[in-house]
């Protein structure tokens, strides 16, 4: 809980901060990425996931309070860059980087994703099936997908065995949207995200 109440509390702080977010890994990142999207729709924040370190501000404009940057780095000269920036700005990062800068900057251990995963599913989305949380305990990255399929259909949510072919599925489109977020291919990127929206829209046609 209190994982989730320090993400809704940092989006709605009017001073620039900043947030570093140890992942653990890929999957558990889009975990924390979808949870920050959901609260930061709720409270009017845009949420810039192609942040280029080199064009942030270091100068105060109150214009950019309601823009928080998202980085994907685990380099310590760009956390840096990013923390004497004015911007507001989330750092995914790794355990290294957490523990350098947990003094500096507000943090986010993903080890303790799972409890931070069942709170938002139970307490935020007021779902209580235990078949759902327990496949995106296992697959984080798929807590988007899950979600939005059992609140569209809640009556035959999972009756379906071609669930497993579909976690893996979503997981590879997912895998390459993360590694793609980390290059320049913005090109590359964009048809990565429209595969993924296809693909959900199909998959919410089967349940």
């Amino acid at each position: 809980m209190k994982n989730i109440a320090n993400i809704i509390n940092f989006l709605k702080m009017e001073k620039n901060n900043y947030l570093l977010i140890n992942q653990v890994s890929d999957e558990i990142g889009i975990f924390y990425l979808h949870v920050i999207q959901f609260f930061s729709t709720s409270t009017g924040i845009n949420i810039n996931l192609n942040a280029d370190v080199d064009n942030i501000s270091t100068n105060n404009d109150l214009f950019e309070l309601k823009k928080i940057n998202v980085f994907i780095t685990t380099s310590a000269k760009k956390i840096d860059q990013i923390l004497s920036s004015n911007d507001k700005s989330i750092v995914f990062s790794d355990y290294k980087n957490f523990k350098k800068y947990q003094k500096n900057c507000q943090t986010i251990n993903g080890y303790n994703f799972s409890n931070d995963l069942k709170t938002f599913v139970k307490e935020t989305l007021k779902i209580e099936n235990q078949s759902l949380i327990e496949i995106c305990t296992k697959n984080p990255q798929l807590i988007l997908s899950e979600t939005t399929k059992y609140l569209l259909n809640k009556d035959n949510y999972l009756k379906d065995m071609a669930i497993d072919s579909e976690v893996n599925k979503i997981l590879e489109i997912r895998k390459k949207i993360f590694e793609l977020k980390r290059s320049d291919n913005i090109q590359k990127l964009f048809l990565a995200i429209k595969e993924e929206v296809n693909y959900k829209k199909f998959s919410f046609l089967t349940y």
